[in-house]
């Protein structure tokens, strides 16, 4: 459980925040942690992985839907 969440964090959230700093961009932290809990639950408790957090942060309905 700790290497996926690990991996989840060195691999997706850390590039999306130091291509943030690099482009001096503001990003939306409750959106980005929220896909990344998101793609966390999904992968330990089904086993698949939605992969809706990467560097080009695509629009995902489903989890749109679970902040509102």
């Amino acid at each position: 459980m700790a290497r996926w969440v690990s991996q989840s964090i060195k691999l997706r959230l850390f590039p999306i925040l130091k291509m943030a700093q690099l482009e001096a961009k503001q990003v939306d932290l409750q959106d980005i942690l929220l896909q990344l809990t998101f793609d966390n639950i999904c992968g330990l408790a089904f086993g698949k992985d939605p992969q809706t957090l990467s560097p080009v942060l695509p629009e995902n309905s489903f989890s749109l839907r679970l902040s509102h």
